[in-house]
C-alpha cells in the first residue's frame, strides 16, 4: 500500500460512482483512518479523488474506529466508505459491482491533475465528519448495549494511538503477550476482567482472571473453527448459516437473510471480529465490547462470572476448545507445493490421518465437498486461495488455509 495505489484505487471507485451511480454519489463517501504511519496522508489522498469529481467527501480528520465507517454510511446516507487501516482481507472479486470496480481503476490507473496536492478546503469537502458522527456512533452503541459498569480501568501506557505500538509485539489481540500489560494493570487495580481491541476498534477479546482449582482456566474469544455455535442455536431453532471468512461475506448474507424477513442478532469470525447489523454491518468491537460488558453485568446480577457462565454452557452444550495455529511461508510457490502436496497424498483416499479417520473432506480451492450430496460445497468456491476443512472422528474439525493478507499458513 503507497501513495500512488490509494490515488488509483480511490480515482477507480470515484469515477465508477459519479458514472454508474451518480444519484447515490451526491449522498457523498466517508473517509475515516487509523493512527498508523501514512493514514492520514492515504486518507486525504483519497479525498481528491471524489472531490475532483464533485462527490461530497465526509472526511474524519482525527484518527478513527472502523466501525464508525459503516456507520456513518447508513447514517448518513452516503455511496460508500473507505477506511484507511491495515490486516484486514486481502482484495477478492466477489460480486458484478467488485469487477465493475476493478475495472474502473484500471481505466483510471494514471494520477488526475491536482491528485497530489495537500487536502484544500472547498464545498464538497466536511472535515469535522467525525465530530458529528463519533456522538451518533457513540449513542447507537449505549443505547443497543447499554451496561451497569461505569468504572473502566485503561492501560495508562496504551491510552494515546502510537504508530510503533512500542507496547506490544504485534497488535493484536489475539496475539501472545498481547494481553500481558492489560493484566499487569487490572493486577495493580484490583480488577479481575479485561476488554480490549485491535488499534482500529473492529476487533474485540476479553479476558477473565480465574483463581486456579484444578481446573483449566478459560480465556474468553471467538473462533470460526467452533461448532459451539451452530449447537446451541439448532437447540434453540435459530437459524444457522456458514459463511466463509470476513465481513464482506457476513454483511451480505445478514441483509439477504433480514430481506427474508429474519431477524439477524449477530455474527462473528475467528479473528475476534463481532457484528450487530443492528449498529452497521461490518466488524465492531466497540458494539462488541459493550454487548459483553452488558451480558456480564446480567450474569454478575445471577451470581455468575464470565468464565461460571461458559461453564454452565459447557454443561448444556458440550466442552469445546480451539487452538489456533500458524507458520510462516517463505514465498506464494512454497504455499501451493504445500497444498498440492497434501491433496496428492494418500490422506483423502484412505481417509486417515495418522490416528484419526476422516469422515469428512472439503476443498473450497477445487470445489469438493465429500459432505454434500453432489459433492459440491454449498459456500462460494475460490480457486485463487486455498482451503481445505477437515472433520475426523472424536469430534475434531480443523481449516487449514493460505492467509489472504500475511505470508502464513494458518491452521484452525
Amino acid at each position: 500500500m503507497n501513495s500512488l495505489t490509494v490515488i488509483q484505487a480511490s480515482q477507480g471507485l470515484a469515477k465508477y460512482l459519479k458514472d454508474k451511480h451518480p444519484d447515490s454519489a451526491s449522498g457523498g463517501v466517508v473517509i475515516g483512518h487509523d493512527a498508523r504511519h501514512n493514514s492520514a496522508k492515504f486518507a486525504a489522498l483519497a479525498a481528491n479523488a471524489f472531490i475532483s469529481q464533485q462527490i461530497p467527501v465526509w472526511f474524519y480528520s482525527e484518527p478513527s474506529v472502523t466501525p464508525s465507517v459503516p456507520f456513518g454510511v447508513t447514517h448518513l446516507k452516503a455511496a460508500a466508505g473507505i477506511m484507511i487501516t491495515a490486516s484486514h482481507n486481502g482484495a477478492q472479486i466477489n460480486t458484478p459491482i467488485d469487477v465493475e470496480i476493478a475495472q474502473s481503476i484500471e481505466e483510471n490507473l494514471a494520477p488526475w491533475s491536482g491528485a497530489w496536492k495537500d487536502l484544500q478546503e472547498c464545498e464538497y469537502l466536511h472535515a469535522d465528519a467525525y465530530k458529528t458522527i463519533l456522538p451518533h456512533y457513540t449513542k447507537t452503541v449505549w443505547d443497543y448495549a447499554s451496561v451497569g459498569i461505569t468504572e473502566f480501568t485503561p492501560v495508562p501506557e496504551q491510552v494515546e494511538p502510537n504508530p510503533d505500538f512500542p507496547t506490544v509485539s504485534f497488535p493484536n489481540p489475539e496475539e501472545a503477550g498481547a494481553l500481558d500489560l492489560a493484566m499487569q494493570t487490572a493486577d495493580r487495580e484490583g480488577k479481575t476482567l479485561i476488554i480490549a481491541h485491535d488499534p482500529d476498534a473492529d476487533r474485540f477479546a476479553a479476558a477473565e482472571k480465574v483463581e486456579k482449582d484444578g481446573k483449566r482456566i478459560a480465556v474468553l474469544n471467538s473462533t470460526v473453527s467452533t461448532g459451539m455455535l451452530e449447537k446451541m442455536a439448532t437447540a434453540k431453532g435459530i437459524q444457522f448459516e456458514e459463511a466463509l471468512t470476513g465481513f464482506k461475506w457476513m454483511g451480505n448474507i445478514a441483509r439477504c437473510l433480514e430481506g427474508e424477513g429474519y431477524n439477524v442478532p449477530y455474527a462473528f469470525e475467528e479473528a475476534l471480529g463481532y457484528m450487530f447489523p443492528a449498529v452497521c454491518h461490518d466488524k465492531d468491537g466497540i458494539t462488541a465490547a459493550m454487548v459483553f460488558l452488558a451480558a456480564q453485568a446480567k450474569w454478575q446480577s445471577q451470581g455468575l462470572t464470565p468464565y461460571m457462565k461458559l461453564q454452565q454452557l459447557f454443561n448444556e452444550y458440550g466442552h469445546y476448545e480451539t487452538l489456533n495455529n500458524y507458520f510462516r511461508s517463505p514465498n506464494p510457490e512454497t504455499t501451493m507445493a504445500l497444498f498440492r502436496a497434501i491433496r496428492n497424498g494418500p490422506y483423502r483416499a484412505e481417509k486417515t490421518l495418522g490416528p484419526f479417520k476422516i469422515l469428512r473432506w472439503r476443498d473450497m480451492t477445487e470445489g469438493y465437498d465429500s459432505g454434500t450430496t453432489d459433492n459440491k460445497p454449498t459456500l462460494p468456491v475460490d480457486k485463487s486461495s486455498q482451503m481445505l476443512t477437515l472433520w475426523l472422528d472424536q469430534d475434531v474439525r480443523f481449516t487449514f488455509r493460505a492467509s489472504g493478507t500475511e505470508p502464513k499458513v494458518k491452521c484452525k
